[in-house]
């Protein structure tokens, strides 16, 4: 019988050792991947995540057909920069330093200065009279992925007809922000009535 007991507790003290180490190990694993993905983020210029929380406008357009980005494949995708809600024409930065690509990027689509490549795998590239261009605040960007998202933004994303006229998608974007204004906007219409005040 004592045997038995002594047996059993040298059982359970080996079982209860090889537990620990188990945890152990997969404790430094963690650890080791956590530092990894902040090493990443270091590179890649992103800010800790809730460095920042502020809102923009978006709309991606191809061949003059509007991207719909309100479908769930496009919805919250990344916790540093995300779509939510359903809602397809507003970005929720939550960290510094993003840029269009990181932000795309999240949405499996891929922008170069020649092609942009949506997450269907199809490739849009420049050719004689069709090209991919980008507007922020209304103004053309050459540099079109390294730009970083800043609050309010109004961002237009769009491959088509050099010559197409982009002014109906600007005011899309406008339309998106008067829609959504009171709740991811107000914010910068108080600060911007504020600075009038001033």
């Amino acid at each position: 019988m004592r045997a038995g007991l002594i047996i059993s507790l040298i059982a359970l003290a080996i079982i209860t050792t090889i537990i620990y180490l188990k945890y152990q190990q997969a404790m430094d694993e963690n650890l080791r991947w956590a530092t990894h993905v902040s090493d990443l983020r270091a590179l890649a210029g992103i800010g800790e995540l809730g460095s920042t929380h502020e809102h923009l406008a978006v709309l991606l357009v191809v061949n003059e057909k509007p991207l719909d980005l309100s479908q769930q494949r496009y919805q919250l995708r990344s916790r540093f920069v995300h779509l939510e809600d359903g809602v397809g024409g507003v970005i929720h930065k939550h960290a510094t330093g993003i840029t269009v690509v990181q932000f795309l990027s999240t949405l499996r689509i891929d922008l170069s200065r020649q092609c942009l490549t949506l997450d269907s795998g199809k490739s849009y590239c420049t050719t004689k009279s069709k090209q991919v261009r980008m507007f922020v605040n209304g103004e053309p960007l050459t540099d079109l992925g390294m730009y970083e998202l800043m609050d309010g933004d109004d961002v237009l994303l769009i491959y088509g007809e050099e010559e197409e006229d982009v002014s109906k998608y600007l005011n899309e974007l406008s339309m998106i922000k008067q829609e959504h204004r009171e709740h991811y906007f107000e914010h910068e219409a108080k600060q911007t009535l504020s600075e009038n005040e001033h």
